[in-house]
């Protein structure tokens, strides 16, 4: 209840201060609900067991204002969490680890705060607490709180549909696993979460640099290099096209350790059409690497087990199989468009990867809009393990989850 109270007193406090035209405050209330039972030779609990289900309450206010003719433009963003006490009876685990040294106590923190600088009408730069998207660093929208970093971004339109981008990566508050800040009575010491820098035993900021051009029609290509003092250095380069509802799309990248100089390289394809109300596609990609390199998987995250890969083949829920090294993966999926309803059936296989691990993932979901109320019910299973033929060393996995998010603008 403390934690109602002063998250209502934040956007009051900030709609009376800071209310006017050039101005928005916005955000949501979101409920998450998650449960999965885990089937080996001896299955466990039942599938709505308090062991086997996973709960959070989060509310984010965001704040944008609009600065000389929006030559400057403001942005603030608070996060907010707790498990309101139902962990003592329904849940588990919390979907984002808040816990503080009181135990699973309420976790708040700014997650965006930055400052928009239009320079010309083709330089602009964004500067301070934000969400990135890029191949090896970006921002996992998942969970019910999202991961984000401490930047610099200048961009550059001066080539006719293209634009140059160079990025400063200074800090992040990304974990594997639960794509933000684990706490364990650490990283939320006392409620509020601190962002450590980016990965590395001896942590210096990251650069990246890219070209994403439109110069091909139908087509977006684009070429990104990255140089991590503390933990690598990598390049990624990608081409989609669109032609009359047929969808092509090429990966290929490289990615070189700082400690030991070992390589990861992969490629993957896609191929698909979509047409009205549905679409569907094929994928396909393969990794090489020895056991001491680095998974193809987002740096932010660990670049290991549990970090997702911006591979057109990645799972749907059981992140950390395909852009691992030495994997064959391939997907599939399918779309439709039922009225207010949206329809999703998502498969994938992988094998032979570096963590000794076969992968089958189904996922079968579905979302739609209730009035103010936005609800996603997602239905995962999934089985992992050594040898699918000896079943005693593989994980069997039913998953089903509940995300709802109630938006709102002052």
């Amino acid at each position: 209840m403390k934690l109602v109270k002063f998250s209502l007193a934040i956007i009051f406090m900030i709609s009376s201060i800071f209310a006017s035209n050039n101005s928005k405050i916005s955000g949501d209330a979101r409920i998450y609900y998650g449960t999965e039972v885990e089937n080996t030779a001896n299955p466990k609990e039942d599938l709505f067991g308090k062991p086997n289900s996973i709960g959070d309450f989060g509310a984010r206010v965001d704040y944008t204002r609009s600065l000389m003719n929006d030559t400057v433009v403001l942005n603030a963003g608070f996060q907010s969490l707790s498990l309101f006490g139902v962990d003592s009876e329904f849940v588990g685990y919390s979907w984002v680890k808040h816990n503080n040294k009181k135990g699973r106590g309420d976790a708040y923190w700014i997650d965006t705060l930055n400052m928009q600088i239009k320079l010309n009408n083709t330089l602009a730069m964004t500067v301070g607490r934000q969400a990135l998207d890029t191949p090896f660093f970006f921002t996992e929208t998942w969970n019910i709180a999202k991961n984000t970093f401490d930047a610099a971004i200048i961009t550059n339109n001066d080539i006719p549909k293209t634009t140059l981008t160079a990025i400063w990566i200074g800090r992040g508050n990304g974990i594997s696993g639960t794509g933000v800040v684990d706490a364990n009575g650490t990283d939320l010491n006392g409620g509020m979460a601190t962002f450590s820098r980016v990965l590395g035993s001896k942590p210096k900021p990251t650069y990246a640099f890219a070209v994403v051009t439109k110069l091909i029609p139908n087509t977006i290509t684009q070429a990104w290099y990255y140089k991590a003092p503390s933990i690598a250095t990598a390049y990624w380069m990608q081409t989609d096209s669109n032609i009359m509802g047929i969808v092509l799309g090429a990966q290929y990248t490289e990615i070189e350790l700082v400690e030991n100089s070992n390589k990861t390289s992969g490629f993957a394809v896609k191929l698909g059409y979509g047409k009205g109300a549905w679409n569907a596609y094929g994928a396909y990609s393969s990794t090489t690497g020895n056991t001491d390199g680095i998974d193809i998987s987002n740096i932010a995250t660990g670049h290991t087990y549990g970090s997702q890969s911006k591979l057109y083949t990645e799972s749907y829920w059981n992140y950390g199989y395909v852009g691992a090294r030495n994997a064959k993966s391939f997907a599939v999926g399918a779309q439709y468009n039922l009225s207010s309803v949206k329809l999703n059936a998502h498969y994938t296989h992988v094998a032979g990867n570096t963590n000794n691990m076969d992968v089958k993932e189904a996922a079968l979901t579905a979302t739609t809009k209730l009035d103010l109320v936005d609800i996603e019910v997602a239905y995962i299973n999934a089985e992992i393990g050594l040898n699918f033929d000896e079943r005693t060393n593989s994980k069997r996995k039913n998953t089903l989850f509940v995300k709802t998010k109630i938006p709102f603008e002052l």
